[in-house]
């Protein structure tokens, strides 16, 4: 799975070279594609962990035991954000979210892709996370909270001169 994920970063990489030369319809359409290939990937990840948690106890407790009549066994994990191995397990789960309210582009880019959002409804999101890429790159002199109050024809302008 590592060498699609590098295919996958180099996918998105590109992408964002189309961006820094001003092929804004370009950079969308890639980098779009970049994300449904991660998320692929990321849903094997889920189901792989699904699988892992719904035999841990009981390796857990051949492994250990002292633990073989401890109840309740409570197991502890942390994933990204994006993940949701919990769809992939009878185990009940109780998911915590640690990120709370998206307060920058990345936390709004990942809860739109998790929210499962249209390619329409995620090109305004798309276009400010690659303009933030140029802008960490040195590409592009905007901070965030510029790119943030700009709209979507005001960045694709500016993008397209890049």
């Amino acid at each position: 799975m590592i060498g699609k994920k590098v295919a996958v970063d180099d996918v998105l990489n590109k992408a964002v070279e189309r961006l820094a030369h001003g092929q804004v319809d370009e950079f969308l359409t890639q980098y779009w594609r970049g994300l449904k290939l991660e998320a692929d990937l990321t849903r094997r990840r889920d189901q792989n962990m699904g699988r892992n948690i719904s035999e841990a106890e009981q390796r857990i407790r051949k492994r250990y035991p002292r633990l073989a009549n401890k109840e309740p066994l409570i197991l502890t994990g942390s994933v990204g954000s994006l993940h949701s191995p919990e769809k992939y397990t009878d185990v009940p789960i109780e998911v915590c979210d640690l990120l709370g309210e998206p307060a920058t582009i990345p936390d709004k880019l990942d809860i739109g892709r998790k929210e499962g959002g249209s390619f329409e409804e995620m090109r305004p999101l798309l276009l400010a996370y690659g303009a933030l890429e140029l802008s960490v790159r040195g590409v592009l002199q905007l901070t965030e909270s510029q790119i943030e109050s700009m709209s979507f024809e005001e960045l694709s302008r500016i993008l397209g001169r890049v």
